[in-house]
């Protein structure tokens, strides 16, 4: 990995050594994840709730999003490794974006049972990953490829699921009924 690192001419000893090291993505990982872990995960949200056609089962998401977070903490890692990587600032605002997005959707979707609020931070999420990718794609490629898996989750999660639950589903949070039943 600390090759691919491009090498700065005034401090060439701290850009051999990278700052970040696997252990503060494992701490990173766990502190991210607690917020689900203290909600928990539900595969029906209330009674009716509805599941799109083409969701996969229930057991699939926490093997997709635990893929995800060590491919997404992987390719922040090495955007925080490199302080010579071009729009870096960017890429740490687009990683802490999702990243908070991360943290409070358990809460509003498991917790709250809010298919309106929960599918909009599922949406953002792709939105947030489709901007990193693209942006990332020629500052760093190697982290742009990281960040593939959340954006075709993304992009089938937010596109498709969120939308049909927030089509098909009333909102017990916010007090909306469904729009299609």
């Amino acid at each position: 990995m600390t090759a691919d690192i491009e090498r700065s001419e005034h401090h060439p000893v701290a850009d051999r050594v990278p700052r970040y090291l696997w252990w503060h993505g494992v701490l990173f990982w766990f502190a991210v994840n607690a917020p689900g872990f203290l909600i928990g995960w539900r595969e029906r949200l209330f009674t009716g709730f509805r599941v799109p056609p083409l969701r996969p089962p229930g057991a699939f998401f926490p093997v997709i999003w635990f893929v995800i977070t060590i491919c997404t903490i992987q390719a922040g890692m090495r955007i925080l490794n490199n302080r010579q990587l071009p729009h870096r600032r960017l890429h740490l605002w687009l990683q802490g974006l999702f990243w908070l997005d991360f943290a409070i959707f358990p809460y509003f979707f498991f917790a709250k049972s809010s298919t309106i609020i929960g599918g909009v931070l599922t949406q953002a999420i792709f939105l947030l990953a489709l901007a990193e990718v693209m942006t990332l794609w020629r500052d760093d490629r190697a982290a742009a490829k990281l960040m593939l898996p959340l954006l075709a989750w993304g992009a089938f999660a937010g596109l498709y699921v969120s939308t049909w639950q927030m089509l098909h589903n009333p909102d017990p949070y916010l007090g909306l009924p469904a729009v299609f039943r």
